[in-house]
């Protein structure tokens, strides 16, 4: 389906294979792209709760399933 990192992350959040929930709660905290979350680092994603742990999870989940681990930074 994607050829690069380059394009899977900056996808939408909405047409990857995420919750509901976490499309929601991504979309009211106006993060539109993995590369957003990413942006941002597990360390603020984590301290201030952008995510929760278990959308949190998710994302690790998400991300490790691809082999894209690499690409959350502390």
């Amino acid at each position: 389906m994607f050829k690069s990192i380059d394009q899977i992350i900056h996808v939408p959040i909405s047409d990857l294979d995420f919750s509901a929930a976490f499309q929601t709660l991504c979309r009211r905290k106006n993060i539109q792209t993995l590369a957003a979350i990413l942006s941002l680092g597990s360390g603020k994603l984590v301290k201030d709760a952008y995510l929760g742990p278990l959308h949190f999870r998710e994302l690790v989940d998400y991300l490790d399933d691809r082999e894209l681990l690499f690409l959350l930074k502390d």
